[in-house]
């Protein structure tokens, strides 16, 4: 029913953790979603999770299922980087 209608699906890192994460990535999932500086909801909700992702951290979770990840905009674009 809802073929083609849903372009992108986003794991949570923060409820799953990394083996949960992979998981999801390995059943269809295409976005792990980003770092965060002080996640608190998810940990006063029960989550036993970590708080906090490095960008190194976050591509070792798809690259240890061999899903290379890649950074992306708000509406799945690639960024453009400014010039410094």
């Amino acid at each position: 029913m809802l073929h083609g209608s849903i372009r992108h699906i986003q794991t949570s890192w923060v409820k799953l953790g990394v083996d949960g994460t992979r998981a999801m990535l390995r059943a269809g999932a295409d976005d792990v979603g980003g770092t965060l500086m002080e996640e608190t909801i998810s940990r006063m909700a029960g989550s036993e999770h970590g708080s906090a992702k490095t960008i190194a951290d976050l591509h070792e979770i798809g690259e240890g299922i061999g899903r290379p990840m890649r950074e992306r905009t708000t509406t799945y674009g690639v960024p453009v980087r400014a010039a410094v």
